[in-house]
């Protein structure tokens, strides 16, 4: 019984078998018959698609080159041109800067010249420290230093630039008076005398001198208050002058009597130190 019952389960499987393959050789025929149907109908609905219609005004006859030109995007050209006319732009923009730049350039380095080689004239004593002048009392020492001097500040116009300078006019004064405090701030000239375009060049110079107002010699009291530093002497004074460029300068001076006390290491003499800024200034 048992091997009859196998050789019946090994007939029914020969039997059932073939139905597999033959499933699996059907399906890939199925297949291979539907993929040219399928690319058949593709190709007819392609055919049933309307074609345009090109009339003559449509598509004229063009050239190779004009074809090639309407196949190219509009910025295709426009890119470079933009970009040399930027280059051209940004040239023009630094040649114009560099030549405002050199226009300034110029305009200095001409002022820089005019100032390199003008005239200048300072202003200083001849005598630095004087004796000062006092009315002598009975007794005194004849060879007492002032005895009965007048009192005078002289000082020298020296032309130290480079071009010669014209002497326009001038003012020198000599004061006296009890305490700086009261010297005004700006100094009043009074009257200056004409110099007559007198030409100076490099090195020559030309003196003034001024008495002191309104007692040229002082009283002997007097000269004992300025010798103690109670009463002050100061000189001060203008020069206006022309340069080659036939400009108009001045120099200011001025200059107070020191007298050092108590150990005071500045020497004797007229100094500029005391004096308000306007009595000490050029241009």
């Amino acid at each position: 019984m048992l091997r009859l019952r196998n050789v019946k389960s090994l007939i029914i499987f020969v039997l059932f078998l073939p139905i597999p393959l033959h499933a699996f050789k059907t399906q890939v025929a199925g297949d291979k018959h539907e993929q040219p149907k399928k690319a058949l109908e593709h190709e007819g609905q392609e055919s049933q698609k309307p074609q345009p219609t090109v009339s003559p005004q449509q598509a004229p006859y063009s050239e190779p080159g004009e074809q090639k030109a309407h196949g190219q995007r509009p910025d295709d050209d426009a890119h470079p041109h933009d970009w040399v006319d930027r280059v051209n732009a940004f040239s023009t923009l630094t040649i114009a800067a560099f030549t405002v730049l050199l226009f300034f350039a110029a305009i200095w380095q001409t002022r820089t010249n005019r100032e390199t080689e003008r005239a200048w004239i300072i202003a200083s004593p001849i005598e630095n420290a004087p004796d000062i002048g006092f009315v002598p009392a009975p007794g005194d020492p004849l060879d007492a230093p002032g005895r009965g001097q007048k009192n005078s500040f002289a000082c020298s116009f020296k032309s130290t630039g480079n071009t010669p300078a014209r002497l326009v006019e001038s003012a020198v004064l000599y004061r006296k008076i009890d305490r700086l405090e009261d010297i005004e701030k700006e100094p009043d000239y009074e009257q200056r005398g004409p110099l007559d375009d007198l030409l100076l060049v490099k090195g020559d110079s030309i003196g003034a001198i001024a008495y002191l107002y309104p007692e040229v010699i002082l009283l002997r009291p007097e000269a004992f208050a300025v010798n103690e530093q109670k009463a002050f002497l100061y000189a001060f004074g203008i020069v206006v002058y022309r340069d080659v460029y036939d400009r108009l300068h001045e120099t200011r001076f001025g200059y107070v009597y020191h007298i050092p006390l108590g150990g005071d290491p500045r020497p004797r003499g007229f100094r500029r130190e005391g004096l308000p800024p306007a009595y000490n200034k050029a241009t």
